[in-house]
């Protein structure tokens, strides 16, 4: 299934909802400004508004904390940070 989040996220694996959270997901990752008002349509035909807010909130929060994480080099669970490093010596 997560093979399919990456090579296939709108395929047949995933049920209406979830290709609508995914779609959702790719967006605000990607290029947040084709977020538009058929996407939301589109994710209020699946989710109440409080859904689609929580969702948002999930997805921005896990996209910052990759970015971040890429940022300070830490691209494998289990990195240290550099910063921590140089604060405790």
């Amino acid at each position: 299934m997560v093979v399919a989040v990456r090579e296939d996220p709108q395929g047949d694996l995933f049920d209406d909802r979830e290709r609508a959270a995914l779609r959702l997901a790719d967006i605000i990752a990607g290029d947040h400004k084709k977020a538009t008002d058929d996407l939301f349509d589109d994710l209020r035909d699946h989710f109440t508004e409080p859904e689609i807010i929580a969702l948002g909130w999930r997805i921005s929060i896990f996209t910052g904390y990759g970015r971040f994480c890429a940022v300070l080099g830490l691209d494998s669970a289990g990195n240290t940070c550099a910063i921590a490093e140089a604060a405790g010596s």
